[in-house]
């Protein structure tokens, strides 16, 4: 089963996007993985994924966060000089 994740882009519209292959993939990939995925997809440079209102950290696990198939994730432009 693919996994697919709602993503909320910088310009506010929700787009459905295929993550990964199955849960178990997505519990091992890294936040920076899946933000490189999204940044790919989206042609955007310098995002920061959001979940629950928490920005995540690039070095932990997805799947610590408790992201699972059709969980909605926020992307934020990151400016220079911080979030």
């Amino acid at each position: 089963m693919e996994v697919q994740l709602a993503v909320m882009t910088p310009k506010g519209e929700e787009i459905l996007f295929d993550l990964c292959d199955s849960e178990l993939e997505l519990e091992k990939m890294t936040v920076l993985q899946m933000t490189n995925k999204i940044a790919e997809k989206l042609q955007i440079d310098n995002l920061r994924i959001v979940y629950r209102t928490k920005p995540l950290e690039e070095d932990k696990l997805v799947g610590s966060y408790g992201i699972q198939h059709l969980s909605v994730v926020q992307t934020v432009l990151m400016l220079p000089g911080g979030f």
